[in-house]
């Protein structure tokens, strides 16, 4: 199982693919991902968070949107580290 050890707070006004998108990228600098590391899947992210692969997709379209992600269909979202 995924050891992410977050929770989404399904009360917060903040939309859950929102808050998935902060957990991930908290995920990947806890972990020292490097870019190109793969990010977890779509399965296990919905089986960890127990949301649909709707909000997983809408979550890894807004790590692409900020730079923080690429996707390659067939392979997975990949991790892009920012340069500082």
């Amino acid at each position: 199982m995924l050891n992410i050890s977050t929770e989404l707070d399904r009360r917060s006004h903040k939309p859950l693919y929102i808050q998935l998108c902060e957990i991930i990228i908290d995920y990947a600098n806890e972990h020292h991902l490097e870019n190109g590391d793969t990010l977890p899947s779509e399965n296990e992210l919905i089986a960890r968070f127990n949301v649909s692969r709707h909000t997983i997709r809408l979550a890894a379209d807004r790590l692409v949107q900020l730079g923080a992600a690429k996707k390659i269909r067939g392979q997975g979202t990949f991790f892009i580290k920012k340069k500082k």
